[in-house]
């Protein structure tokens, strides 16, 4: 297995190191707090403190406002691929620069939002690509370009109707079963709260 090892900086996370004096206490006290990270940490000194982007010691990130935000329920997904790739993550991961998140009280509703036919061809047709997005380019998701998605109002039953049916998705595709009648159901919704006509329907498909 593998492991990402995240060591916020001490002005964002109280560690038993934090309010050493100096940078030699301080491992000092990590090399006891956890000495098999310690040692391994120890292998790449010299880059870790040629970095800079470190927090107040070496084997620290740089100092974060939002690492708090990893923690809770969120949607996470990818900045460059061929589709959208997106979740809502529960176990409170990390992501790297390639990755970001939306924080919302309505992750499941959002994401149906986010991964259906129409946001689909919205991406296709409106973000930057790497190549031809409808031939296997691959579309760049960025944070500037999510952020002006606009979501629509929808009624209390379109709402919930959509959470319960990226719930049932989100179980069938564990099992192996197939989700396509779910997503149609999903589709529809979508189109109606947008208010696309018959004819725009068939233009996305």
């Amino acid at each position: 297995d593998k492991f990402l090892i995240a060591i916020a900086s001490s002005a964002n996370h109280n560690w038993p190191w934090t309010k050493s004096k100096g940078v030699d206490q301080a491992e000092s006290v990590f090399s006891k707090a956890y000495p098999s990270i310690f040692k391994h940490f120890l292998k790449y000194k010299t880059k870790l403190k040629q970095r800079e982007d470190q927090g107040q010691f070496w084997w620290e990130l740089r100092s974060c406002s939002y690492w708090h935000e990893f923690k809770p329920s969120k949607i996470v997904f990818n900045e460059t691929s061929k589709e959208l790739h997106a979740y809502v993550d529960h176990d409170g991961v990390y992501v790297n620069k390639t990755g970001f998140i939306i924080v919302c009280k309505d992750n499941d509703f959002v994401l149906g939002i986010l991964n259906s036919k129409l946001m689909d061809w919205y991406y296709r047709n409106t973000f930057p690509a790497w190549g031809d997005p409808w031939m296997g380019g691959r579309i760049q998701f960025r944070k500037d370009r999510m952020m002006e998605i606009s979501i629509a109002k929808p009624t209390d039953k379109q709402r919930r109707t959509i959470e319960e049916r990226v719930e049932k998705i989100l179980k069938a595709k564990k099992s192996g079963k197939s989700t396509s009648e779910l997503e149609k159901e999903i589709e529809k919704i979508v189109y109606e709260m947008y208010g696309l006509t018959e004819e725009e329907r068939g233009m996305v498909g």
